[in-house]
């Protein structure tokens, strides 16, 4: 396993522990830098993300990723498009649809007009994640106080 997909796994294991909050924007920042600077082939950027090269190849056809190639044709994978890779990844785990993604990835190749339209996106987005995570918070105390009443602990 690649020492980058440790540290996202070391973090998330230690947020579940409680041995820390979750991350902030500006500590998420500090994270970006510790992307290989590259290149990686696609195996290895597949690796990093714990993601299938198909999935990479079908992030680049969709214009998701924008990815250099070697003289031979193979992908290599720099920093700026482990960066991209990232981003949408995350935010295919936070359940933004492709569609969106790809009207982010484009807006924010656009300039600061398309950087001002990609950030209005993020917040729609963001706002959509808050309430996904208070709907499995509660979730997560209604399972947590059926566990305890089947257990006993709770009347």
């Amino acid at each position: 396993m690649h020492d980058d997909t440790m540290v996202l796994r070391t973090l998330i294991d230690d947020i579940l522990a409680g041995r820390r909050p979750p991350p902030t924007a500006d500590e998420i920042g500090r994270y970006e830098t510790i992307l290989p600077d590259g290149p990686l082939q696609i195996a290895e950027a597949a690796e990093l993300f714990g993601l299938t090269a198909h999935t990479l190849r079908y992030y680049e056809r969709a214009g998701l990723v924008q990815v250099d190639r070697a003289p031979g044709g193979r992908r290599r994978y720099d920093q700026r498009s482990l960066g991209d890779l990232l981003l949408v990844h995350r935010l295919r785990q936070s359940d933004l649809s492709m569609q969106q993604i790809g009207e982010v990835m484009t807006a924010m190749r656009q300039g600061p007009i398309g950087a001002q339209r990609a950030a209005e996106l993020m917040r729609e987005h963001a706002v959509a994640v808050r309430r996904r995570i208070a709907e499995l918070q509660i979730s997560l105390a209604i399972t947590e106080h059926k566990v305890d009443h089947l257990e006993g602990t709770t009347p």
